[in-house]
């Protein structure tokens, strides 16, 4: 629980962070490592985020449900219901860039797969 806490905890800083920056100062660079979940994991790059790089070496999402979550990215005329696991740029502007290493992802269970649409690294 400690980690848990540990790691909202430094999440939340980085958000307060980025609401007090000018628009262009903001770089996220994070780290999560060996890291096994109930539930959703996000990454997103949105409002004063300019840019960032993310590496992920060990993420377990053991299970989750996302059907009921909002913002889903939409292409090819259809919104798709959200990964359990994802990372997202939700800028509009291409000059945004975010960089990731992801290694070491996994979702679900043989017997009890995840319910959403997988792992996902989204642009734009």
């Amino acid at each position: 629980m400690a980690l848990r806490q540990s790691l909202v905890s430094s999440v939340d800083g980085l958000l307060a962070a980025a609401r007090k920056a000018e628009p262009h100062t903001i770089v996220v660079q994070g780290h999560l490592a060996d890291l096994m979940t109930v539930g959703q994991v996000q990454i997103l790059a949105r409002d004063k985020v300019r840019s960032g790089h993310v590496e992920v070496a060990g993420l377990d999402v053991a299970a989750a449900d996302t059907r009921s979550q909002g913002d889903r990215p939409q292409g090819f005329g259809v919104y798709a219901i959200q990964a359990p696991s994802r990372m997202w740029n939700m800028q509009a502007d291409p000059q945004v860039v975010i960089t990731a290493d992801l290694i070491g992802l996994s979702a679900g269970r043989a017997s009890a797969p995840v319910i959403g649409s997988g792992i996902r690294a989204i642009t734009h």
